[in-house]
């Protein structure tokens, strides 16, 4: 069974190319790390993979699963996503924000990326509980912890037999996908509720350079005074912005402030481009074939780790020669 992470075929579908050589009609052009690149006509397998969605305590198959997110966010979003493109300005209702909002939340976490980051916090969190559980000192001090919280003595050797129980159930991969699955829905219901609040609008290029979409489509900039970037800033911090492609000539923002003006010139779309490039997983997608894309993607493609960058933030400076024509 295989289910579709991030991005879907249907937001694929509108950076596509018209193929004249193919009775299928539609293609893309998908930029990946030591490979040429190439034209794609199989949206669908260019965003699925087998086992994504495995291992839900539901007792949901994968398919099941994959089924209930589209008909619970992308196929409202879906439905009001020509007239986003169109830029008529409906942001203005909550009752749409609140569906853009649960679809960029879900997006946001069933890219790869996302779930990676999940699985290294996990593995610190448990590889601290064997530090505590194998060390008397800390297990002495964690220990007076979980009794002031019980309101009754906790003897070490319980506390000390729960930890290594958890590092040892919680550490195996069909352990990992199944708290990522279970976790999803509330995970997405939580970030939407913060989203909804903010400020929405699209940016269009009016130029002939092209937004492109990677498979960690939703990235956040945030600049400080000096200029620096960072891609780390979660959406309470106040210069952040959040961005989503959603077609190769218009991008959503999500802020809490308003934007500047409603087009992108040549700078602003490789600054958003350029984005996509560091934090993708493995590959890019585009309308058009660019050497610039290409070139990017090899030498600077996925250097913004998810959980070491993302999730802790960082300030990030490409240098110079990056923007380079």
């Amino acid at each position: 069974m295989r289910s579709h992470h991030a991005p879907t075929r249907h937001l694929l579908e509108r950076f596509t190319f018209k193929d004249r050589s193919s009775r299928i009609g539609r293609a893309l052009w998908v930029y990946e790390k030591g490979r040429a690149p190439r034209a794609s006509k199989n949206l669908d397998g260019e965003c699925v993979k087998r086992g994504y969605f495995a291992g839900a305590s539901s007792g949901e198959t994968e398919q099941e699963i994959d089924e209930r997110f589209n008909i619970e966010y992308e196929v409202p979003f879906n439905r009001i996503l020509p007239a986003i493109d169109a830029n008529l300005h409906i942001f203005d209702s909550k009752e749409i924000r609140e569906i853009a909002a649960r679809y960029v939340s879900h997006i946001f976490h069933r890219t790869l990326a996302r779930r990676n980051g999940g699985e290294d916090l996990m593995g610190e969190m448990l590889s601290e509980y064997v530090s505590i559980a194998t060390d008397p000192g800390k297990l002495r001090g964690y220990t007076a912890k979980i009794s002031a919280i019980a309101r009754r003595p906790v003897a070490l050797a319980e506390v000390q037999a729960a930890l290594l129980r958890s590092a040892e159930q919680l550490s195996t991969e069909s352990a990992f996908r199944s708290q990522y699955v279970n976790d999803i829905d509330r995970a997405t219901c939580s970030l939407a509720l913060k989203l909804i609040d903010l400020k929405w609008s699209t940016i269009r290029s009016n130029v002939s350079e092209s937004f492109v979409i990677s498979d960690t489509p939703i990235v956040s900039i945030a600049k400080d005074r000096f200029g620096k970037v960072s891609y780390g800033e979660g959406i309470n911090k106040p210069m952040a912005q959040w961005f989503l492609p959603i077609s190769h000539h218009r991008v959503v923002r999500i802020s809490h402030n308003a934007a500047n003006g409603e087009f992108a010139d040549e700078n602003l779309v490789r600054e958003l481009n350029a984005a996509q490039i560091v934090t993708m997983s493995s590959r890019i997608y585009g309308r058009n074939h660019s050497q610039w894309i290409d070139e990017k993607v090899q030498t600077y493609g996925g250097i913004y780790k998810f959980h070491r960058d993302v999730f802790k933030g960082a300030a990030f400076d490409l240098n110079e020669r990056f923007f380079e024509f």
